[in-house]
């Protein structure tokens, strides 16, 4: 009788572990959905009855491998858009995190028409600052030693 607990809480501790690496590899805008994207995406679900992105693209969240189309029904027309030649695209949003009073930025890159990877930016006092979260703690530098230079 005492092992169904037991087995209850390491299936449980899998799903968990499971939706925390689910959650790791997508990204969710902080914005409010608008009711021209709620149009986007219904249509987008709508169109795509067979896409692996249907519950992300409901969810307003992108993962590596979209499509450019399951990108804009996810979060919307960017705010900004650039393309270097016809295979690399970058699309830009902005955002306003109102429990910080920052401005964040996300820098999405596109390659072949899919989602490759993306950048988070926060500004705070107007400065824009890469989200190194992940990051050691850079170097302390180290004052440089060799020969002295002349004196003239």
């Amino acid at each position: 009788m005492c092992r169904a607990p037991q087995r209850l809480l390491s299936v449980s501790g899998v799903l968990l572990l499971s939706v925390a690496a689910c959650g790791s590899s997508s990204l969710r805008r902080s914005q409010v959905v608008e009711p021209d994207l709620v149009n986007l995406r219904s249509e987008y679900l709508a169109q795509n009855p067979d896409s692996p992105f249907r519950e992300h693209v409901f969810r307003g969240e992108i993962v590596k491998g979209m499509d450019l189309y399951s990108v804009l029904a996810a979060w919307g027309a960017p705010q900004h858009r650039s393309q270097d030649g016809e295979e690399f695209q970058r699309w830009l949003y902005v955002d306003l995190d109102d429990e910080k009073n920052q401005q964040v930025g996300y820098a999405l890159e596109f390659e072949d028409g899919l989602l490759k990877s993306w950048d988070v930016h926060r500004s705070s006092i107007g400065l824009k600052t890469r989200d190194f979260s992940n990051q050691p703690p850079p170097p302390v530098p180290v004052e440089p030693s060799g020969k002295p230079l002349p004196n003239d």
